[in-house]
């Protein structure tokens, strides 16, 4: 497990290999706390020593892909949690893992591994797992809350607009991790109060507004939006633009407040210029 746990291949390797090992036992012995050789390793981003714990055909890799320490935390949450990116694709990739199932599994707290990502700004770890999930999970994993109520969104906006922002080498990052998720939104067409985005039940339309509001209202909010675009291929529009137009599909008071900093695009958006 130590060896694991920082990343001492040789190491692992001739301790797996020892004639009087017993390496099966080996790859699932955990300590008090729940911990395993492999997890340790997702969270300290050895990948190499995790590919020797799970790519050896005696490696019962389905039991350890999913197996969870004294917190409830996976070895892909605390990949993801430290955003050890390499470390979070070989758990996604393997033969026998099944991605939509691992990033569905939660903590004690009640956190996913996209969570875990989005709370600490991991934009690549995001971007890893928004990749092995289909569009029809994507409203879930978006919608799905731990213990405090907190969704990855929500995670992600504060992570955007707390302290972190007001620094220029994370700005552009932050942003980044909120429109990877508004990626996953259906897109929205032409702004209509009256609109409503059918594939999004009221509790979710709720949701997103409430963190779309708290983003836009933010203090690092300009900041945040400054350069950033949305781009999935389908539509191609500064952040702001994006992020308004779907506030206003929400049914959200665009003309809040808190929303002056950027009232002149709201009011182009929603009046066409007036």
């Amino acid at each position: 497990m130590l060896a694991a746990q920082n990343g001492h291949l040789e190491a692992v390797s001739m301790l797996l290999a020892h004639p009087s090992a017993d390496a099966a036992a080996m790859r699932m012995h955990a300590s008090l706390g729940g911990a395993t050789a492999l997890t340790l390793a997702a969270q300290n981003g050895h990948a190499d020593a995790m590919r020797l714990l799970i790519d050896d055909p005696t490696a019962d890799a389905a039991v350890m892909l999913v197996h969870a320490n004294a917190d409830g935390d996976t070895a892909l949450v605390l990949a993801a949690r430290s955003g050890h990116v390499d470390a979070v694709r070989l758990l996604l990739d393997h033969p026998v893992a099944a991605p939509a199932a691992m990033m569905m599994l939660t903590n004690s707290d009640g956190s996913t591994a996209l969570m875990a990502a989005a709370e600490h700004g991991h934009v690549d770890a995001m971007r890893v797992l928004l990749e092995h999930s289909s569009f029809a999970d994507a409203p879930s994993m978006l919608m799905l809350a731990r213990s405090d109520g907190e969704t990855a969104f929500m995670l992600a906006a504060q992570f955007a607009t707390g302290p972190s922002a007001a620094y220029l080498p994370t700005r552009a990052r932050t942003c980044e991790a909120l429109l990877l998720l508004l990626r996953c939104v259906p897109v929205v067409p032409e702004p209509s109060i009256t609109m409503v985005p059918k594939p999004w039940p009221a509790a979710q339309k709720a949701h997103m507004a409430k963190v779309m509001m708290t983003l836009c209202a933010g203090p690092h909010s300009q900041a945040l939006f400054d350069n950033a675009r949305l781009n999935d291929g389908v539509r191609d529009e500064p952040a702001a633009t994006a992020c308004v137009r779907l506030l206003v599909v929400l049914g959200a008071d665009v003309f809040s407040p808190g929303l002056a900093s950027i009232r002149p695009l709201v009011v182009r958006i929603v009046r066409g210029g007036e």
